[in-house]
């Protein structure tokens, strides 16, 4: 997603911030629903709370997104820019050539 709103996240960053925002997601839902090695750590409890920041398992999908796109900014600052034919496809696919033209029949 981010790289069709933003033509500076590379390669390299759209697959960190994925990788970070379902690991992210998947370890918070599997803590709470018990499942795998997760189901041990507790450590929400020493806060008084299962849920971090009061938010539902079901929900947290939002926070993960939040940790995609902090990720893929960061990594995509940090790594070599995006060649200029993939920003050139980026804005071919966000504004489709004759887009806005109208056609006669």
């Amino acid at each position: 997603m981010m790289g069709i709103f933003s033509k500076t996240i590379n390669k390299e960053g759209a697959i960190a911030g994925m990788v970070a925002g379902i690991t992210v997601t998947l370890f918070y839902v599997f803590q709470h629903k018990g499942i795998l090695f997760v189901a041990d750590w507790k450590f929400l409890q020493s806060w008084g709370s299962d849920w971090f920041f009061g938010i539902e398992p079901n929900a947290f999908g939002a926070i993960g997104a939040l940790v995609n796109f902090i990720v893929a900014i960061a990594v995509s600052r940090v790594t070599e820019a995006t060649p200029q034919h993939v920003k050139d496809l980026v804005e071919h696919v966000r504004i489709p050539g004759g887009a806005g033209q109208a056609h006669d029949h």
